[in-house]
């Protein structure tokens, strides 16, 4: 990150109260025991001494300068039991310039959900992405909602997942709101797994990400056959067993756990 990024030279300066009272450190510290988690302005602003405005303004701030990332909720909008708060995720640089270290399959969901979405924005601008609000079922990381289908993420920190880190995509898929799903993972191996669910390394599915969510696209009106789409198979088949991105220990991450 540049050093002249004017969030980060107000964090270094320590905590010396800015702009509304709080420090930008001390308002990301808040925020990283909500990171990945359902944001509530209400009670961060009482515990920050701020107004519900005041916060989301500063929150606003923080996130155009690249301090942490809000996922908005996606689902239909008479849904009585959509969420209605954004899920915080706290950037790389939002907390070192804090001084935070972050767990490193926080850390992992939170790299990889900023992967995708450059990546997303690239492909398909109109694409709406979130996460998913109903209150049925632990609603998966990530949601782009494409012109064309409904795709959920989930991004378990594991060498080898197992179906519980899918459950929440597969209620997804069963219940409608998502078309198809995808779990990934730092592992070597592409596999299907429950109906309209594929687990995928993560550096295969960056490497060749528009082939992968094309496939996907094109696989859903298969699924509804209970048929997997030719595409898509040929690249689960074609995995070469690529090694995940983010276990490099010298950077800080430790080797991810069996699940």
């Amino acid at each position: 990150m540049d050093s002249a990024e004017p969030w980060q030279l107000e964090l270094d300066v320590g905590p010396a109260p800015e702009r509304g009272g709080c420090s930008s450190s001390r308002i990301l510290r808040e925020l990283s025991a909500l990171h990945g988690g359902e944001l509530n302005c209400a009670g961060l602003a009482r515990r920050l001494g701020l107004s519900r405005r005041g916060l989301l303004s500063r929150i606003e701030e923080l996130e155009r300068q690249g301090a942490l990332r809000l996922l908005h909720p996606l689902g239909p909008p008479a849904d009585r039991r959509m969420l209605r708060n954004p899920v915080v995720y706290l950037r790389e640089a939002g907390a070192a310039g804090a001084g935070l270290v972050l767990p490193p399959e926080l850390r992992y969901r939170s790299e990889m959900i900023e992967h995708l979405l450059a990546r997303e924005r690239a492909r398909c601008p109109t694409t709406r992405s979130g996460y998913c609000a109903t209150r049925a079922a632990a609603h998966p990381a990530l949601v782009f909602f494409t012109p064309r289908a409904n795709i959920g993420f989930e991004f378990p920190y594991v060498d080898h997942p197992g179906r519980r880190c899918w459950s929440g995509l597969n209620k997804g898929v069963r219940d409608g709101a998502l078309d198809f799903g995808f779990v990934v993972y730092p592992g070597k191996r592409a596999f299907f797994g429950a109906g309209g669910i594929v687990a995928v390394p993560d550096g295969q599915l960056l490497a060749e990400y528009c082939s992968w969510l094309n496939a996907a696209e094109e696989a859903v009106p298969e699924l509804a056959r209970r048929r997997w789409a030719g595409k898509l198979h040929a690249l689960v088949q074609d995995c070469d067993g690529a090694t995940g991105l983010c276990r490099n220990t010298g950077a800080g991450w430790s080797r991810p756990c069996t699940q």
